[in-house]
């Protein structure tokens, strides 16, 4: 029979052999980043694994965190590394990303928040052109303020807040 200390030190879900690991995003916002990524998981022909791991204990960090296992090659890592920044929307500086090859972490990095966003959010104010003309993209520039980060509509100039920017994401 197994300890405590024993079943505390197996993993919950398989590493991957190739493919991408987005670990330290805040609980419950994994099916979010999913969204941002704009992957495809509900897509019967998929042919990676896509492991949502929601609210598990982290006690490096010492509190509740949410996790993705992207399985996939090369094409997987690049688009992610190239689509990272918008993960920090949502979690700001905790999000951390492994790229993984043949077992091994061949990368880390943390990804910053883009200076702007175009087509990933919603606009907040309804009398927005974006939400009353069809083929027009949203486009926000994204500034510091004392409470975070903030999103400006750049036809409107509605700002957002990171909670109203969780809210309206695309």
């Amino acid at each position: 029979m197994k300890t405590i200390e024993e079943y505390k030190q197996q993993l919950l879900v398989r590493k991957i052999s190739d493919g991408v690991v987005i670990d330290g995003l805040h609980p419950g916002t994994a099916f979010l980043a999913l969204k941002l990524l704009k992957l495809d998981y509900e897509n019967p022909d998929r042919k990676q694994s896509i492991l949502p791991i929601m609210h598990v204990y982290s006690e490096k960090f010492n509190r509740w965190k949410d996790m993705l296992k992207l399985e996939g090659g090369e094409d997987l890592i690049s688009f992610v590394e190239q689509q990272s920044g918008y993960l920090a929307l949502i979690s700001e500086n905790d999000v951390r990303i492994n790229c993984i090859k043949d077992w091994e972490i061949i990368k880390k990095f943390t990804p910053e928040i883009p200076g702007e966003l175009e087509g990933i959010l919603n606009c907040s104010n309804m009398k927005c052109v974006t939400n009353r003309e069809k083929n027009v993209a949203t486009l926000f520039a994204i500034s510091q303020n004392g409470r975070g980060y903030e999103a400006k509509c750049v036809f409107c100039d509605n700002y957002m807040d990171k909670t109203q920017i969780r809210k309206n994401i695309a």
